[in-house]
């Protein structure tokens, strides 16, 4: 008797979840539930990735190869082909965020893109602008990018747009040259099975994940867990932790100059 009660409470239980769950997901439009978070918190909850980026074994991490506004290299740029076309001009832009266009709406509305535009109406010659920005990259991700893959495309001209993402390491302890004490390989929350099971059937929780956690941004999933240098009450971050931003940014431009390409460096206040 027992043994059935037990068995009818429980699917008393299923049935009532099944009817919620039903009825959370014909009203997630009226709620204004977005499915895309839906969708990426479930990829993070699941399956330990993340739509957005996906892990890269020398960059840590990058765009997903082909994804939606993605080209096979991992850009949200369209789509390259190595080969250059005789008589156009190859340009090579170089950033995080203010390059890849995260802060203006997508590639769309990218320096790159304008940069592009303005030039064949001032110049109406045939030209290519390459946005090889990645939203969260430092110049140590940059470096790695441009000698392992960018480098092969001989641009005529490289542009570097960077500086505000190589600051956070600085405020760390432990500094090291490589910002190996600063990021790390990807890491997808700890999950268990009834969080997995959850995730993988029902809206209803994801979207309660969504409200009390939100999905982490790729700093929060790559950063090595750090005490805050003593520096820091002092104000005074040692000038030797300058070197790496550098140096990076040396190797790319005597790099890039002794393949024949122009370098212009850009900054912003």
């Amino acid at each position: 008797m027992l043994g059935r009660r037990i068995v009818f409470v429980l699917a008393v239980l299923v049935t009532a979840g099944i009817v919620v769950e039903g009825g959370f997901r014909l009203l997630e439009e009226r709620l204004g539930v977005n499915p895309w978070h839906i969708r990426g918190m479930r990829a993070l909850l699941v399956e330990g990735r993340m739509l957005h980026f996906e892990a890269r074994a020398h960059t840590v991490f990058q765009r997903p190869r082909s994804g939606p506004g993605n080209n096979s290299y991992g850009f949200n740029d369209r789509p390259w082909r190595q080969a250059k076309i005789p008589g156009v001009l190859r340009i090579l832009c170089l950033g995080g965020s203010t390059t890849e266009g995260g802060n203006m709406g997508g590639h769309a509305g990218s320096y790159p893109r304008q940069l592009e535009k303005l030039l064949r109406a001032e110049t109406g010659r045939p030209l290519q602008v390459m946005n090889a920005g990645i939203s969260g990259w430092t110049t140590a991700e940059i470096v790695v990018s441009w000698f392992l893959t960018l480098q092969d495309f001989e641009p005529d001209l490289v542009v570097i747009h960077e500086g505000v993402n190589d600051l956070a390491p600085r405020f760390q302890a432990g500094f090291q040259n490589d910002y190996s004490h600063w990021r790390r390989p990807m890491q997808p929350p700890a999950t268990n099975l009834l969080t997995r099971f959850l995730a993988r059937w029902s809206d209803l929780y994801l979207h309660s994940r969504l409200k009390r956690d939100g999905i982490p941004d790729i700093g929060t999933v790559t950063l090595v867990p750090n005490d805050p240098p003593p520096y820091l009450k002092t104000g005074e971050v040692p000038p030797a932790y300058a070197y790496p931003f550098r140096r990076n940014i040396e190797s790319i431009a005597l790099g890039a100059s002794a393949r024949g390409a122009r370098v212009a460096l850009m900054t912003m206040p």
